[in-house]
């Protein structure tokens, strides 16, 4: 059993290869899942890929090499299946004939190519490893010698310390990018400024009504032109607030910072996102590599950080001023990486 996971380190997708094994010269491919119509993989040379190791792994299995004449003693057979197929066309037939072509290209005997289900077989030395690349642009050819034992992975890999140390955030001007404190305080004083407004034009307008009622009525009148007057004076004043508030300099200043913030925060996430997706989580490979050498990477808040990084959701790096963590963690991975020896300062 092969498996093989296309967006590695998240593991919610994969592809398996199911080979068994029936007496001394007989191998059944019983299936090879994950890659169909439905699952967004198919034809993305995920499934050429995983084979070719699986070719491999059958010639291990056997202990010959390739060009051993013993390979042609050994049959590979098997049986196509539409399950997980459209059921309507012309999808339908589409994913038979790339089913059967694939299985064809890699030397196998297709009994009916025109069948949604039809049994194949080759002598193992008829099989062909398929060149060619995958989606994400990795070869298709891949030795099967690549592959570390369980347990022999070395905990870092260089090509890991090298993108670690390619990391530089000091482009971004971090120094100067406003914190929610800074914004929030803006905001308050925004508003204590704009209710200022309202409640002078309120008490200015209200003093007119009441003085006017004064002027112009009788007094059993006074009253209730003065709470009218009141009234209709809130109204205004908020009409006023309203004119007023986008012209307060601390309103101006709050949408300013804002605005910095927001650039900054979107360079800073793009970086972060790059360089997570281009290392397949880099936070993760380093947390998980460096908790050998200082403890300091076995913080909570690392740890949350190092499964978001698994699970490829950089996003989550960057909410709120998370991103701040991202840089402490990769400057204190700088710092660790060149004490012990792992890169150069």
């Amino acid at each position: 059993m092969l498996f093989f996971f296309p967006d590695y380190p998240k593991e919610t997708d994969r592809i398996v290869l199911y080979i068994r094994f029936h007496g001394e010269n007989t191998a059944e491919v019983q299936d090879l899942h994950g890659n169909g119509k439905s699952s967004g993989y198919q034809k993305c040379g995920y499934g050429k890929q995983i084979f070719n190791v699986g070719i491999q792994a059958l010639y291990s299995r056997y202990e010959i090499s390739f060009g051993d004449p013993l390979g042609k003693e050994i049959e590979v057979k098997g049986e196509t299946s539409p399950v997980g197929d459209p059921e309507t066309e012309p999808d339908r037939s589409t994913c038979r004939d790339i089913r059967n072509g694939f299985w064809s290209e890699f030397g196998f005997h297709v009994y009916d190519p025109n069948a949604f289900r039809t049994y194949i077989h080759a002598s193992l030395s008829e099989l062909v490893i398929r060149g060619g690349k995958t989606a994400n642009g990795a070869l298709c050819e891949i030795s099967i010698d690549e592959f570390w034992p369980i347990g022999e992975a070395p905990t870092i890999f260089q090509s890991d310390i090298d993108a670690l140390m390619s990391v530089e955030f000091g482009q971004f001007n971090l120094d100067s990018c406003p914190s929610l404190d800074d914004i929030y305080r803006e905001w308050n004083s925004a508003v204590s400024s704009s209710r200022v407004v309202r409640y002078t034009s309120w008490l200015v307008l209200s003093g007119l009504s009441i003085h006017l009622s004064l002027f112009l009525h009788e007094t059993k009148n006074i009253i209730v032109l003065s709470v009218v007057g009141v009234f209709f004076g809130y109204l205004v004043a908020i009409f006023v607030e309203n004119k007023v508030w986008q012209r307060l300099p601390r309103v101006k200043r709050h949408w300013q910072l804002l605005e910095r913030r927001n650039s900054i925060l979107e360079n800073v996430s793009g970086y972060i996102e790059n360089l997570e997706t281009t290392h397949n989580g880099l936070l993760w490979r380093l947390q998980k590599g460096l908790c050998q050498f200082d403890s300091v990477f076995e913080d909570s808040v690392y740890v949350e950080m190092a499964e978001q990084s698994r699970r490829q959701l950089p996003y989550l790096m960057t909410k709120s001023d998370k991103y701040e963590h991202y840089i402490d963690f990769m400057n204190n991975a700088k710092r660790i990486a060149i004490c012990n020896g792992l890169a150069e300062g």
